[in-house]
C-alpha cells in the first residue's frame, strides 16, 4: 500500500526468500551524502525506493552549502570595506549571513520537493534566488577586480582633488578679489564660499562705511561754514553801513551791527564747527590706520585661505569605501570593453550559482521521489481527512451519549417536580373541603 512507502527510521526490512534484503527499500544510505540530503529536506526513509537520485539531491545540498559559503565570504569583503574593525571580530556576522542565505535556499528546495509542475512559484523562487546572487556577487566581484579598481580609485581622487580645489580658489580668489553678485550666488548654492578671521573684504567694508561716514559728515560740515561765512559778512557789511536786501545802511556799531554779530555768533556755537572738524580728522586716522593694516591682513588672509582650501580638498589616499570602488570600476568599464563585459559575466555566473539550486529542480523536472513525496502527502492527508472523520464521529457518538443521558435527567427530574405538585395540589384540596366542611357545620349550628 501507499500508506505503508515511509517506514520508520531504524526499523529493519523483512528479508526476502532465502535470508536476501528485498530489492526495494534499499538499505538506508548514511555518511556525509545523508548529511547533506537532510540540509534540504529530503525525506530518507521514502529516498530507500529510489536510491539511484541519491547523487542528485546529495548534490543539490551541496550546491546550497556552496551559496551559503559564497554569501558569508561575500559579507566579510563587504564588512572589512566598510567597518574598521579587526576582521576576527566581523566573522560572526559574516557566518550569520551565510547561515540566513543557507536557510532560505534550504527553504526553496524543500518546498519544491513533491511539485509535480513549475508554475508560478518557480518563478517566484527564481527572481528571489536571483536577487540574493547579486547581493552576494557584488562584494565578491570587487574583490576580484580590486588591484585595477585601487588604482583607478588612485586616478579619481587625483581629479577630483584638483577639481574640487580650482573650484574653491575660484570662488575664494587669492589675492583676495571681490566677487560680483552673480559669481556670489553661484558659488553660494555649491557651498563654496569659505570664511577665514583675516578677511580683506570685511576690512574693505568698514574702510567703505568710514569713507561714506567722513563724506555725509564733511558735506554737512562745508554747508555750516557757508552759512556761518554768510552770517559773519552779513555782519560785517551791516557794521559797515552797506547797503542792500536786509541791511539798514547805517555806519557804526549799532543795534542792529549787534544782533548781526550775535546770529552769528550763536549759529557758530551752535553748528560745533570745531568739533565735528574733530571728528572727521579722527575718522581719516582710522580710514588711514585700516588701509595700512589691510595690506597686512591681504597677506594673512592668502595664508588662511590657502589652508582653508586644503582643508576643504579630499584626501588623496586613506581607506576606500564600497562606494568609491564601484564609482572606479563604473568608470574602467567606460574605459574597456573587456572591463565593461568581464563584471557583468562575473555578475551572471555568481547569480547562475545561487539559482543553480532552485535550477536543478526545474531541468531535472519532477523526480520519482517528488512523485512518491507527493503520493505520500496525498496519502498523509487522506488519512489525516479518516482520523479526523473518526475522532468526530467518536467524540459526536460520545456527545450524543452524555446529551441523551442528560435529557432522560432532566425528564425523571420534571415528572418528580410534577408528581410533587399534584401531591401538594390533592393537600391543598383536601385541607379546603375540610374547611367547608367545618363552616357549613357552624352555619347549621352543629359545632
Amino acid at each position: 500500500m501507499v500508506a505503508q512507502l515511509a517506514r520508520p527510521a531504524g526499523s529493519a526490512e523483512p528479508a526476502g526468500p532465502g535470508g536476501a534484503q528485498p530489492y526495494r527499500p534499499a538499505p538506508p544510505g548514511d555518511g556525509v551524502g545523508r548529511w547533506l540530503r537532510a540540509r534540504i529536506g529530503v525525506v530518507e526513509n521514502v529516498l530507500d525506493y529510489t536510491p539511484e537520485l541519491r547523487p542528485h539531491y546529495t548534490k543539490v545540498g551541496a550546491l546550497v552549502l556552496t551559496t551559503s559559503a559564497l554569501a558569508a565570504v561575500s559579507m566579510w569583503t563587504a564588512l572589512v570595506k566598510f567597518l574598521d574593525v579587526h576582521w576576527l571580530l566581523l566573522a560572526p556576522v559574516a557566518a550569520f549571513w551565510g547561515w540566513l542565505i543557507f536557510c532560505i535556499d534550504s527553504w526553496l528546495i524543500t518546498t519544491m520537493h513533491g511539485s509535480q509542475s513549475a508554475g508560478r512559484s518557480f518563478w517566484v523562487r527564481l527572481v528571489l534566488a536571483g536577487l540574493l546572487g547579486f547581493v552576494i556577487a557584488e562584494p565578491l566581484l570587487l574583490k576580484v577586480f580590486e588591484p585595477a579598481i585601487h588604482r583607478q580609485v588612485a586616478e579619481n581622487r587625483v581629479l577630483e582633488r584638483a577639481e574640487r580645489e580650482s573650484a574653491l580658489k575660484a570662488c575664494n580668489p587669492v589675492p583676495y578679489r571681490e566677487l560680483t553678485a552673480a559669481e556670489r550666488e553661484r558659488c553660494r548654492v555649491r557651498r563654496l564660499l569659505l570664511t577665514v578671521p583675516a578677511d580683506p573684504g570685511a576690512v574693505s567694508a568698514d574702510i567703505a562705511t568710514l569713507r561714506s561716514e567722513r563724506k555725509n559728515k564733511q558735506e554737512k560740515l562745508d554747508a555750516d561754514k557757508k552759512s556761518l561765512q554768510r552770517l559773519r559778512d552779513d555782519a560785517r557789511k551791516e557794521c559797515n553801513g552797506h547797503n542792500g536786501p536786509g541791511l539798514s545802511g547805517v555806519w557804526g556799531a549799532g543795534p542792529r551791527c549787534a544782533e548781526a554779530n550775535r546770529d552769528a555768533e550763536s549759529f557758530a556755537e551752535q553748528s560745533r564747527l570745531d568739533a565735528r572738524q574733530k571728528e572727521i580728522n579722527d575718522l581719516d586716522e582710522r580710514i588711514k590706520t585700516l588701509v595700512e593694516s589691510r595690506e597686512s591682513v591681504a597677506r594673512d588672509y592668502a595664508t588662511q585661505m590657502n589652508q582653508a582650501i586644503k582643508a576643504q580638498l579630499p584626501p588623496p589616499d586613506g581607506e576606500i569605501g564600497l562606494l568609491e570602488e564601484h564609482k572606479a570600476l563604473g568608470s574602467l568599464s567606460g574605459e574597456s570593453l573587456l572591463v565593461l563585459v568581464g563584471p557583468w559575466l562575473l555578475r551572471l555566473l555568481l547569480v547562475v550559482v545561487d539559482c543553480l539550486p532552485v535550477l536543478s529542480k526545474r531541468l531535472s523536472g519532477p523526480t520519482a521521489y517528488d512523485r512518491n513525496i507527493a503520493r505520500q502527502l496525498g496519502t498523509g492527508e487522506t488519512l489525516f481527512e479518516l482520523d479526523d472523520e473518526l475522532r468526530r464521529r467518536r467524540d459526536q457518538s460520545a456527545k450524543e451519549t452524555e446529551l441523551g443521558e442528560l435529557d432522560r435527567l432532566d425528564r425523571a427530574r420534571q415528572r418528580d417536580r410534577d408528581a410533587e405538585l399534584e401531591r401538594t395540589r390533592v393537600r391543598q384540596d383536601k385541607e379546603l373541603n375540610r374547611k367547608i366542611d367545618e363552616y357549613a357545620r357552624w352555619l347549621r349550628g352543629e359545632a
